[in-house]
């Protein structure tokens, strides 16, 4: 790999020297690689290192021999660092940095152009040392970068240049101060939304920065009913599906903790709950009559099919709390057996009755029935078919 440009930068000092407001190294580590002894002249390469900063990175560049001012004087050597912030193997910006008049100084620029002047520092005989910004790059999120040092002094000369290189060929070494982007594809509220068993799927897409170092891993984890999350499966792909084996009564929230190549790590959020039904025939469910058949589609394979005058009944504590919905407990109801008819039930909580529901041919495999609200306390809830076609049970939520 050979430095692209090679110029006297001594003329560009009008230039008024730029801070970097940044506090000292973050959580996030250091990059550093290493050159051997393979240029002639002073300038031979030994590291580069970049240092994570507040909104900024230090970069240091260290020789393998001690140097003088008056050989990094910008016209027979130098030191330069590129940029490519958009990973097409062309640098887009540059840090040229040499002696003016006894004073290191870093200039930066934009491909042939000179931008600003970046405070440097002396670090060692073999160390040189300037900050930048990210906000100097054109605020990216991440970028490719290259070291270089330039000799054009005996042995080398002006038309061949000692020229080394950290790396020494492609790829550039690249640096991701990203966190990596967590998607929910659709997570259903109701499992019943998403599969008609107690297990459900739930979607996620993992993104890194468009130049970024990429996802290295992602952990799964659950809450059930508020408990502390626990980990519940792990991977590397960036279209995950997990099925989550859910268990009947039950309220299950889940967040993604995705970690790209170079450590960064993004927790989601918790933003959703799925609740699991009961299916029609749990025991928490007691019914005064009724046939339990399969049916394809509808919640675990079964339904029950109540005959007019028949009830379900369930009984349980409500908090009173209107929870996420504003309700507290929901029918899962189905199509009628018989094609064309109607069918319909009263809810009553504690012998008031409360609501009629209705089912016909457009009722949907699995659809949520009104839901209701009581207050707190023990209650009895009980559904009593009311017309000749029977009713048909196919479960029942509890919420939240």
């Amino acid at each position: 790999m050979k430095a692209n440009r090679l110029l006297s930068l001594a003329l560009t000092l009008a230039l008024t020297a730029v801070g970097v407001l940044a506090d000292g190294p973050v959580a996030r580590a250091d990059i550093l690689r290493t050159d051997g002894n393979d240029t002639k002249g002073p300038l031979d390469l030994s590291n580069v290192r970049l240092t994570p900063l507040k909104a900024a990175d230090r970069f240091q560049v260290k020789t393998m021999s001690k140097f003088t001012a008056s050989q990094l004087d910008g016209d027979k050597g130098w030191i330069e660092v590129d940029f490519d912030t958009n990973a097409d193997t062309t640098y887009d910006f540059w840090v040229a940095v040499f002696y003016h008049k006894g004073k290191l100084i870093a200039l930066q620029g934009h491909r042939s152009n000179t931008l600003r002047q970046l405070p440097a520092r002396r670090v060692d005989a073999r160390t040189i040392s300037f900050d930048i910004t990210h906000g100097q790059l054109d605020g990216v999120h991440s970028y490719d970068f290259a070291a270089f040092s330039i000799w054009r002094a005996a042995p080398c000369t002006q038309k061949k240049p000692c020229v080394d290189a950290i790396p020494n060929r492609y790829p550039l070494i690249r640096y991701d101060f990203t966190s990596p982007a967590v998607t929910w594809k659709n997570p259903p509220t109701m499992s019943t939304q998403a599969s008609d068993t107690s297990t459900y799927p739930v979607s996620v897409v993992l993104k890194d920065d468009k130049y970024g170092s990429g996802i290295r891993s992602w952990t799964f984890q659950l809450s059930v009913d508020g408990s502390d999350w626990s980990t519940f499966k792990t991977g590397t792909s960036t279209t995950p599906t997990i099925q989550v084996p859910g268990e009947s009564g039950h309220r299950y929230g889940y967040r993604m903790i995705a970690v790209d190549k170079q450590g960064n790590k993004e927790t989601s959020k918790w933003q959703y709950n799925t609740l699991v039904p009961f299916d029609d025939r749990d025991p928490s469910l007691t019914y005064s009559a009724g046939v339990q058949t399969s049916r394809a589609g509808a919640l675990e394979g079964t339904i029950t099919s109540l005959a007019q005058t028949e009830t379900l009944t369930y009984s349980a504590t409500f908090s009173g709390n209107t929870g996420l919905t504003g309700e507290q407990f929901a029918i899962v109801m189905g199509k009628p057996a018989t094609p064309g008819s109607t069918a319909t039930a009263t809810v009553s909580i504690d012998g008031v009755v409360q609501d009629t529901l209705t089912e016909d041919d457009n009722t949907s495999a699995m659809q949520i029935g009104e839901g209701f609200g009581p207050q707190s306390g023990l209650h009895t809830i009980v559904i009593t078919t009311t017309s000749a076609e029977p009713f048909v049970i196919d479960g029942l939520y509890e919420y939240p």
